[in-house]
């Protein structure tokens, strides 16, 4: 709701600027703001900071609770099945979108849905990372219903700190380590902002 009351303001801000807007990048959480685009024929793009392997997964998942059962009400050993990536077990599944009755998950599946609404999304990923992903987004296999937006891949994004890049700068020593092993011989896991695992 908060976002959604911050159109009027962000549709006065467009229409104060001296030139016109080419096009709007909007978050992720941020879709209300494409009735503000729609309204002023601005084209509009997500930023999703996610691989596309993610993005397979969230813009799916509205269509694939049409016919499916609340996740928190499988088998947590239970794999789920998305287009253009391997099966997820349903334990690994992020926990705001198990229950599809709840408030939570309605408003998430409600992103998810018009996010696709966009012009385009930009992900966190390179084409040979995930050619599966990207190629079942572009066949618009994760969105049955309605054209899919473009998908550019504009990664690897890291944060490189405030000493990688300056000239003379001394390296952080993970980095100095990567960059000693052998051609495709580190495998990185990502697990999220919120990831939290035991010692063992």
């Amino acid at each position: 709701d908060t976002l959604r009351l911050a159109n009027p303001v962000l549709r006065e801000f467009l229409r104060s600027l001296p030139a016109a807007v080419d096009a709007l990048l909007l978050d992720m959480f941020c879709v209300d703001a494409l009735d503000v685009a729609a309204e002023l024929a601005i084209p509009a793009y997500f930023f999703f900071p996610s691989p596309a392997s993610v993005l397979a997964v969230f813009s799916h998942l509205p269509y694939y609770y049409r016919n499916a059962p609340s996740l928190r009400e499988m088998d947590k050993a239970a794999l789920i099945r998305f287009p253009g990536i391997p099966p997820i077990r349903n334990v690994d599944m992020l926990a705001t979108v198990k229950d599809k009755e709840s408030e939570t998950t309605k408003i998430r599946l409600y992103q998810f849905k018009r996010m696709m609404e966009g012009k385009g999304v930009l992900v966190n990923s390179f084409d040979w990372l995930e050619p599966k992903a990207l190629k079942a987004l572009a066949a618009g296999v994760c969105v049955p219903d309605k054209p899919n937006p473009r998908v550019y891949c504009i990664g690897p994004l890291v944060d490189a700190g405030n000493k990688v890049g300056i000239s003379g700068a001394e390296r952080h020593p993970c980095l100095v380590w990567l960059d000693a092993q052998p051609r495709r011989s580190v495998v990185f896991l990502c697990f999220g902002s919120q990831g939290a695992f035991p010692a063992a």
